[in-house]
C-alpha cells in the first residue's frame, strides 16, 4: 500500500511539473511572437524611411456633391455681419462660411427711374419690407440705354452711388448690366468689358457688391455665353479678386442646367441666373432648380414677379407662393422685378404715386404687398 501511494504521488509531481514546463513555454511563445511583430514593424518603417519619395499621380477633382439645404433655417443676414459673401458648392454664403439667402428688390431701368436710387428708400426697404439685397439694373439697349445713346458717366455715377446707398443702409448690391433686347451678349462685349474694368476699380472697396454680367441671353446657346464669361471675369477679378459673379443662362435664363454640360470652372464664386414669372412659368421651369442642385451647381434668381412673363397680366398668388417655397426649400436667392411706377402689373408702386420714400400701402401694388408679406413670415 504504501509502495502504492509512492507510485501515485510520483505520478501526481511528474503531471504537475509537466503542466508548469508546458505553461512557461506557452508564455515564452507569446513574447516571442510580439517581439516577432514588432520586428516586422520596425524594419516596416526602417524601410519606409529610407525608401525614395514618390510623387503620386495628381487626381482628377471629385464632381461636385450637392449640398442638402431643405432643413436650412435662414435667418435674414446683412452685409455688416455676414461680410463679403463667396461661393460654396451650390449654396450663396457669408465670409466665414454659412449659408446665406438674398432676398431682395430690383430697379427698373435706371435711366429711366433713377429717382428709385436713394438712401432713404434703401433703408427702408430694409427696415419696413425686410429685404436685405438691390439690384441696380442698367439696361444696354432701347432708348438712353448705356450702349445707345445714354449718359455713360451719369449712369456709372448712379450705379456707383447706389452701392454707396446701399452700404448705408446694410444692404447687398447687384450690378446688373442688363442685356436683353441685344440677345447675345456679345453684341456690346466690348462696351462691356470697359464697363466692368472700371465700375469694379470704383468700387473695389465695397464688400456689398456682387456683378451680373448679362441680364438674359436670349439668342445664342450657352458655349457662347461660357466664352463671353470668361472674358469679362478677369476685368472684374482684377479689381475684386473674391466678388461673386452672376452669369446669365440661355432662353432668357429659362435653362441654367444647359450650363451643368460644360461649367466655369476656371473661376470660383460664380452662379447661374434663372428669372421666371409665376403665372407663365411653372413645372417645366421649376425643375430647372432640383436640375442645378443635383448637378452641384449655384443657382441664383436674379429676377422674377407672379406676373406674366411680359410684366403684365394678372397676379398667380398661387404660383408664386409654391416658387418661394420652392425657393426658400433650396435656399436660392431672389430679387422681385420692379422698383417703378411703371403702368404694369409687374411694379410696386402704383402710377399714381410720385413718392420716392415713405411709402404707406396704399401707395403699393398687389405685387409689392404680396412680396412684403412673404418676406415676413
Amino acid at each position: 500500500m504504501y509502495k502504492m501511494r509512492k507510485l501515485l504521488s510520483l505520478l501526481l509531481i511528474t503531471s504537475i511539473c509537466i503542466c508548469t514546463l508546458a505553461s512557461c513555454g506557452s508564455s515564452d511563445d507569446a513574447v516571442s511572437t510580439q517581439e516577432g511583430t514588432d520586428k516586422v514593424a520596425t524594419v516596416t518603417e526602417t524601410d519606409a524611411e529610407k525608401a525614395p519619395e514618390v510623387t503620386p499621380s495628381p487626381t482628377p477633382s471629385p464632381t461636385p456633391t450637392p449640398i442638402d439645404l431643405k432643413d436650412e433655417v435662414y435667418e435674414t443676414r446683412y452685409p455688416s455681419d455676414a461680410g463679403a459673401l463667396q461661393v460654396c458648392g451650390t449654396q450663396l454664403c457669408d465670409s466665414e462660411g454659412n449659408p446665406v439667402q438674398l432676398r431682395g428688390v430690383s430697379t427698373h431701368g435706371i435711366q429711366w427711374f433713377p429717382e428709385y436710387i436713394n438712401e432713404d428708400l434703401f433703408k427702408e426697404l430694409k427696415e419696413e419690407w425686410g429685404v436685405n439685397a438691390v439690384r441696380l439694373c442698367l439696361y444696354t439697349e432701347e432708348s438712353e440705354g448705356y450702349c445707345e445713346d445714354g449718359d455713360k458717366e451719369a449712369l456709372k455715377d448712379l450705379i456707383c452711388q447706389g452701392v454707396e446707398y446701399a452700404k448705408e443702409a446694410d444692404l447687398y448690391a447687384i450690378v446688373d448690366w442688363h442685356s436683353m433686347q441685344d440677345g447675345d451678349p456679345t453684341t456690346h462685349e466690348d462696351e462691356a468689358l470697359l464697363f466692368f474694368e472700371e465700375i469694379s476699380e470704383r468700387l473695389s472697396g465695397y464688400d456689398n457688391v456682387l456683378y451680373e454680367i448679362c441680364n438674359e441671353p436670349n439668342t445664342v446657346v450657352w458655349k457662347v455665353i461660357k466664352e463671353y464669361a470668361l472674358n469679362v471675369i478677369p476685368k472684374i477679378r482684377a479689381n475684386d479678386p473674391d466678388a461673386v459673379v452672376i452669369v446669365g443662362t440661355p432662353i432668357y435664363c429659362k435653362a441654367p442646367t444647359e450650363a451643368k454640360k460644360d461649367p466655369i470652372t476656371e473661376y470660383d464664386n460664380v452662379m447661374y441666373s434663372l428669372h421666371f414669372y409665376a403665372a407663365s412659368h411653372k413645372e417645366s421651369i421649376q425643375v430647372e432648380v432640383k436640375g442645378m442642385a443635383d448637378a452641384g451647381l449655384p443657382l441664383f434668381v436674379s429676377e422674377f414677379g407672379i406676373c406674366s412673363n411680359t410684366g403684365t397680366g394678372s397676379l398667380d398668388i398661387e404660383s408664386g407662393d409654391t416658387w418661394m417655397d420652392l425657393l426658400d426649400e433650396y435656399g436660392v436667392s431672389y430679387m422681385i422685378w420692379q422698383l417703378s411706377n411703371k403702368h404694369e402689373s409687374s411694379s410696386l408702386i402704383k402710377e399714381e404715386c410720385t413718392k420716392t420714400s415713405g411709402f404707406t400701402e396704399d401707395d403699393l401694388t398687389e405685387h409689392a404687398l404680396w412680396y412684403r408679406e412673404h418676406l415676413k413670415r
